[in-house]
């Protein structure tokens, strides 16, 4: 176990995260590699709506591409097999767990297949040591890839489990990673409600929290830091059963601030395998870009 920036973060908060090696994963893609292939994407139904750059954008070699941040992090890129380079499409980054490189986080989280037939482009990153300056170079994920591929800059999505969900959660509250992402999927993320109690809240923002009941090393960690989203958020407080399993959902909360903890039967390296509600999720929230209007 080890800290990230111990010292060094702003306002003496700190955040902890488990460097796991590798995960055994159940409902997840790794046990389907045809989960981790990219799908073909139904344009003409819909995205005929979808905002469109005004410069086609073809992406960096061969499929899947690859691109690297300023800080070295380097990130597979996947599109929808008939990719139309002139339409602005959702992004998901897929943040990989403690030891994985970018192909095994695909592996794992099993999202790819079904979000680029949602039109989703898909950017999955290696893990990186978790320092505050990684928080901040794997934050500007969206940027790094939208200077190849054609992306809806107000469709950003996170999500990742373990380091993978610490990063998810940091790119959103972390004071110098702010603003990149529309909505957020944390799961297993070592950090607590505590070591959030210094910083000061972003704007209002989407999260959808996943924590095990077993997780021994984080026990009840990811119930505190929905709280504190729920605070930033300024929900109610008061929480009402969703249809999902072990789903519970604030009430109350700003606009654009939706807050949800979902918790299962799982220890810390189960990855919790829920791809249709991750993307549904994320799917919850359309384009802020007038179509025919996305940068170039």
């Amino acid at each position: 176990m080890g800290e990230l920036g111990r010292g060094r973060v702003k306002r003496r908060a700190r955040l902890v995260v488990l460097a796991c090696l590798g995960l055994a994963a159940t409902q997840a893609g790794c046990s389907d590699p045809e989960a981790a292939k990219a799908s073909s994407f139904d344009y003409a139904a819909k995205a005929k709506d979808w905002p469109r750059c005004d410069t086609p954008k073809t992406g960096v070699g061969q499929t899947p591409g690859e691109v690297k941040t300023a800080g070295g992090a380097r990130v597979v890129v996947k599109t929808p097999t008939n990719y139309h380079p002139d339409v602005a499409h959702p992004l998901l980054v897929l943040y990989a767990a403690g030891g994985q490189d970018a192909e095994a986080a695909e592996l794992t989280y099993g999202l790819t297949r079904d979000a680029t037939a949602r039109g989703f482009v898909v950017a999955a990153v290696d893990d990186v040591q978790p320092l505050p300056e990684a928080v901040v170079d794997l934050a500007s994920v969206p940027q790094v890839v939208a200077k190849s591929w054609c992306i809806d800059s107000s469709r950003v999505f996170a999500t990742g489990h373990s380091n993978g969900g610490l990063y998810s959660n940091a790119v959103a509250f972390f004071p110098d990673a702010r603003g990149n992402f529309r909505a957020v999927a944390p799961s297993a993320a070592g950090v607590r409600k505590e070591d959030l109690a210094d910083y000061s809240c972003p704007q209002p923002t989407p999260v959808k929290i996943y924590h095990g009941a077993y997780d021994m090393g984080f026990s009840g960690w990811g119930r505190g830091v929905a709280e504190w989203w729920a605070g930033c958020n300024h929900c109610e407080g008061k929480k009402a059963l969703e249809s999902e399993e072990g789903c519970v959902a604030y009430q109350g909360c700003d606009k654009g601030g939706e807050t949800i903890y979902c918790e299962g039967p799982w220890i810390h390296m189960v990855w919790p395998g829920r791809t249709k509600e991750i993307l549904d999720f994320f799917d919850n929230y359309p384009s802020r870009l007038r179509s025919g209007a996305a940068p170039g």
